[in-house]
This record gives C-alpha cells, sequence and structure tokens, in this order.
C-alpha cells in the first residue's frame, strides 16, 4: 500500500503514506479517490496507469471496510454485557426449573410414570355421554389440564378400555332432539373407541316412542361398533328391542378378536310392550375367538328363542352358553349341547309347553354324550293352567362325565315330580364327581317334603356347597353329617329347617366344623339356615334359640358366615 505508484518526472520525488488512525486514513483516502492532480509536468506510462486502476479498486474495498469498522466499533464495547446477560439467563431458567420441580414435582414426570398415575386415577369404566357424577372425573379432567397431559391421556389405551356408550330418550327431551343426539354420538364414539377400547356396552333406548319412527332404517348399534369391531373383546347391548334385533340379525361383521358377547332383549328403559322378535345372529357368525354367549329376556314368553340352535353362529367353538329368563324348548336343549362340542358350562331355561305331555318323547334323542360339561343349569317353567308337570324322561338322555356343578330351579315343585331321584340317576348314570348342588324351587305348599337324603349320600363324598332353597335337611343328613360320616368336604350349606331338633343339630354340624381339628373334615365356612318353626315356649327352645345366638356371633369373630332367619318370633 506504500509502495511508489507513480514514477515522477525530472526533478520530482514521490513520499509515501505513513500509518494514520482510522478517521484520518479515512479522509484521505476519500480525498485521493476523489480528486486526481492533473498537472502538466505529470507523465503517467500505461503501467503506471495500470497500477494505478488496480491501487484505486483496492483502495476502495478498504474503504468499505474501514466504513464498516467505524460502524460496529461501538458493538464490540457491548459484547461482555451480552455475554454476561447470556449467564444470567442461563442461571435464571435453571431457578425456574428448579422451583418448579419443588412447587409441582408431577410436570417432570416421564410420560410412562404418568401414564401409570392416570390409570390408577381413572375409573374402571367410562360412560359417554359422561354423566354429571363421571363429567369431573378422569380422563375428561385430565385431558384439560394442559396438552401435555392431554397427549398422555389420549395415548394411555388402558385408560379407554372399557367405554359404556348410554342414551335413553327422557320424558322431557323431544323426539327428534333424541334422533339429532344420537347421530352426533356415533360420530364422537368413534374418536373414542379407537383409544383402545376392548370392553362396549351400548344402551340406547327411546322409552315409549318406537325407535324406527324416530331413526328410520338406520342402525346407531352396527355404526358405533362397525369402525372398532375387530378390536372389541367383549361387548354388552342393552337397548331398545327393534335397534338390537337390527343389530343381531345384520351382515356379519369383522369380530376378530370377539371374546364374549351378553345381549339383554328386554331393558329397564322401555315403558312399551315388546314388539321385535329376534330370529337369528347372522351378525355373530365371522367370530373365530367368540366363546362365550349370554342372553337375558325376562320380557319373554314361553319358547320365545325356541330356535335359538338354528341361529347361525360358530356353536362348534362356545365354551359357554348361559340364558337368563330366556326360555326355550327341550328340542333346543338336546340340539345345544350336541352341536357345543367345547361347551364347558351351560345354564338352559327349559319351558314345557301346555300341550306337551309326560309321554311325548318324540323329540328326546336316546344318548346326549358330552364329556367336557364341568358345570351345567337347568331352570324348568311349567304351565301352571294344567297342572305342573316334570318329563321323567328329560334328564334320561344326559350322561356327564366331568360334571362337578349341577343347578335345577323351577316355578314350582311338586312331590310327584321326583326330581331327586332323575338327579340321582343322572349321578350314577354320568358316573361324575359332583362338587357343586344347587336347588331352587319356588313351592306354593311348604308342607311338602322332597327326599333328598338318597341323592345327598350318593354325592357326599366330594360335595363341597349345597344350597337347597326352600328344600330341607333331614334330621337323618344332619345327625350324620354331624359325626362327620357324610359331606367331609363341606364348606357351604343353605337349606330350611323345619323343627327345633333339626336346628339343634345343625348346630352340632356347626359347631365340630368350626376349627381345623377335625381333619379330613373341613370348616363350614358359610351356612345360610331358614328357620321355619313357630314360635314355642319351652326350656329346649330357649336353649337352643340362645346356642343359635351364640354361635352366630362366635362364627363373626372367626371370620366366618353362620345367618340363621326365623329367630325372631313373638314372644322372645
Amino acid at each position: 500500500m506504500y509502495s511508489a505508484l507513480f514514477q515522477p518526472h525530472q526533478g520530482h520525488t514521490f513520499t509515501p503514506l505513513t500509518p494514520t488512525p482510522p478517521n484520518r486514513l479515512h479522509n484521505a483516502l476519500t480525498r485521493l479517490l476523489t480528486h486526481e492532480a492533473w498537472k502538466p509536468d505529470y507523465v503517467l506510462h500505461d503501467i503506471t496507469r495500470r497500477q494505478t486502476r488496480e491501487m484505486r479498486h483496492f483502495l476502495l474495498d478498504e474503504l468499505n471496510r474501514l466504513r464498516l469498522d467505524i460502524e460496529i466499533a461501538p458493538l464490540y464495547n457491548l459484547q461482555p454485557l451480552l455475554i454476561q446477560l447470556l449467564l444470567s439467563a442461563t442461571q435464571s431458567l435453571l431457578l425456574i426449573k428448579a422451583i418448579d420441580a419443588a412447587i409441582a414435582p408431577h410436570k417432570t414426570l416421564p410420560p410412562e410414570l404418568l401414564s401409570q398415575i392416570f390409570i390408577y386415577c381413572a375409573p374402571t369404566s367410562l360412560t359417554f355421554p359422561p354423566t354429571h357424577s363421571q363429567a369431573t372425573m378422569a380422563p375428561w379432567t385430565l385431558m384439560q389440564v394442559c396438552s401435555r397431559w392431554r397427549k398422555v391421556a389420549l395415548g394411555t389405551p388402558e385408560i379407554w378400555r372399557c367405554v359404556t356408550i348410554s342414551y335413553r330418550l327422557s320424558r322431557d327431551n323431544d323426539k327428534r332432539k333424541w334422533a339429532k343426539r344420537i347421530r352426533r354420538i356415533v360420530l364422537a364414539a368413534h374418536d373414542i373407541l379407537i383409544r383402545g377400547t376392548r370392553t362396549l356396552t351400548v344402551s340406547l333406548a327411546a322409552g315409549t316412542y318406537r325407535c324406527e319412527y324416530l331413526l328410520g332404517d338406520r342402525n346407531p348399534i352396527t355404526d358405533i361398533i362397525l369402525p372398532v369391531s375387530k378390536r372389541l373383546t367383549h361387548i354388552f347391548v342393552n337397548s331398545s328391542d327393534i335397534l338390537l334385533c337390527r343389530f343381531l340379525e345384520s351382515s356379519p361383521l369383522a369380530f376378530d378378536s370377539l371374546e364374549s358377547i351378553r345381549v339383554d332383549l328386554d331393558h329397564n328403559w322401555a315403558l312399551r310392550p315388546r314388539t321385535g322378535v329376534l330370529n337369528d345372529m347372522l351378525v355373530l357368525s365371522h367370530s373365530p375367538r367368540l366363546h362365550t354367549i349370554e342372553i337375558c329376556d325376562p320380557s319373554s314368553k314361553s319358547d320365545q328363542l325356541a330356535r335359538l340352535h338354528t341361529f347361525k353362529l360358530p356353536w362348534i367353538q362356545l365354551t359357554h352358553v348361559i340364558l337368563i329368563d330366556a326360555w326355550t324348548t327341550p328340542e333346543a336343549c338336546y340340539s345345544l349341547l350336541s352341536q357345543c362340542r367345547k361347551l364347558t358350562k351351560c345354564i338352559l331355561c327349559i319351558s314345557f309347553e301346555q300341550k306337551r305331555t309326560p309321554s311325548s318323547t318324540s323329540f328326546r334323542p336316546d344318548c346326549v354324550l358330552h364329556t367336557k360339561v364341568q358345570s351345567i343349569g337347568f331352570h324348568f317353567d311349567f304351565p301352571l293352567e294344567r297342572g305342573s308337570f316334570f318329563p321323567a324322561d328329560f334328564l334320561r338322555p344326559f350322561v356327564l362325565p366331568s360334571l362337578k356343578a349341577l343347578e335345577i330351579s323351577g316355578t314350582e315343585l311338586n312331590p310327584g315330580h321326583h326330581i331327586e331321584d332323575d338327579i340321582l340317576s343322572l349321578v350314577n348314570r354320568s358316573q361324575c364327581k359332583l362338587e357343586r348342588l344347587k336347588m331352587i324351587w319356588m313351592r306354593l305348599n311348604h308342607d311338602q317334603e322332597v327326599e333328598l337324603d338318597n341323592l345327598l349320600v350318593a354325592i357326599s363324598p366330594n360335595l363341597v356347597e349345597c344350597e337347597l332353597n326352600s328344600l330341607p335337611l333331614s334330621c337323618s343328613i344332619l345327625d350324620l353329617a354331624a359325626r362327620g360320616l357324610l359331606l367331609p368336604k363341606l364348606e357351604v350349606l343353605t337349606c330350611d329347617i323345619m323343627s327345633w331338633g333339626d336346628l339343634d343339630r345343625f348346630l352340632d354340624l356347626v359347631e365340630c366344623r368350626s376349627n381345623e381339628t377335625l381333619r379330613p373334615h373341613s370348616i363350614v365356612k358359610s351356612a345360610m339356615v331358614h328357620f321355619r318353626q313357630s314360635y314355642d315356649v319351652g326350656e329346649f327352645t330357649k336353649a337352643v334359640r340362645e346356642r343359635a345366638m351364640s354361635a352366630m356371633r362366635r362364627a363373626e369373630q372367626a371370620g366366618r358366615c353362620i345367618e340363621i332367619t326365623g329367630l325372631q318370633g313373638r314372644g322372645w
């Protein structure tokens, strides 16, 4: 920069520039670049002219740099201040985080742990639309705290695993609003169920209105279930009969994971007689994992499900078939047990039509052998108009070698039925080891007695639970059991006691089975007795009553349950 640029004429010399401060150098360069001396004694050669032009461009660049240095010079003084402010900001952020962690430690919890806390706090079942009591409960409240909590709640499938979609038309609501509300519920339900719902309950009812008039041909139950049918494992449907029949009789859905379904054909909200008749359950025909079907129909008439065995269901894979007040026929009963070869538990409601007589056995097969049934229950309905009867040959075809639990109930028991002989024949024929016997029979005349001694003696070695509702135990059975000769494994007992003497023997049984010193005999853990003897004043009756009250108190203190009803008669 300070080398000679010009070749001076003879007699002239060139004085090179010396370093100057930035401001002065700036001014000097500016003058140099804007003023050019044209003296007559200057002769510029071509080489000198080119060097001058190059130096001019170089000086212009240097001038721009100088201008920039002059402009940013004050900023260099701010750099230490910026470094100090950044350090102070970092320290302040750390302090804020420390304060948040001390005041609200949940903000620092990882999403996995926060999800487990939500699962613990959330109810086991959610109702949508939420009821007034559930509106302030998780997960609705959890999702309103902050975006992070909402994200964790929506991403936790366990919270949404069990959902109930329920809506009914109350008397104050307009029927048009109900139909619109149902459509909105169907749209919103999909966004909820895709979060991980496995157990779904659907309850839709229109009260006294006919759903077909409110919804037309639409099927809201199918619309709710269809988008998530492949994920559901358990379904409970309790809706108006028309909607329910539409769903069950509709085209098959892909229930790839469905294991059980319960259908309630009579809901508590309906205030009008039933109009729908269930003819099939075609929607379940493509359910490879379905093993349990439960049908409840309290309002059904006799033989309402007479064609149940013809429904297009995967009978061959079912392990549990349960009918609750859903009456079918003996023919359907035989057919179901013949088709369901994997059946382990079965409860069937059998209705005997009025036209059938005890001698009508054309429908009875010769043998129904089932090697896997462990628990079976028969509920019988007898026509009272022509007198009740129990066909003596109804249980005769059954051979159940794996049977462990048997339940028999009926609308009215008559000593002429000889039901105890039929049960004994079933046990002997099947050679099964019965562990639980339950008999429930509503008798109009309690003076009628049923002889159960032979049956109880036959099943005594393995019997653990014996429930005889409205049926008495004889004094001989009570006496043998108290002496340890019968019912060695008995733990649960329910029966009627008809006299003070039988009650005294029952107390002997309870007292001798109250501790483990009498092994191999088991302890009677639960006993419920209905005492039917009228009040009688006497020393013996007072002593037995005091003994009974004392036995109940001691059992309660020992953690057992001994309950004797009917002792609070007049005069005590």
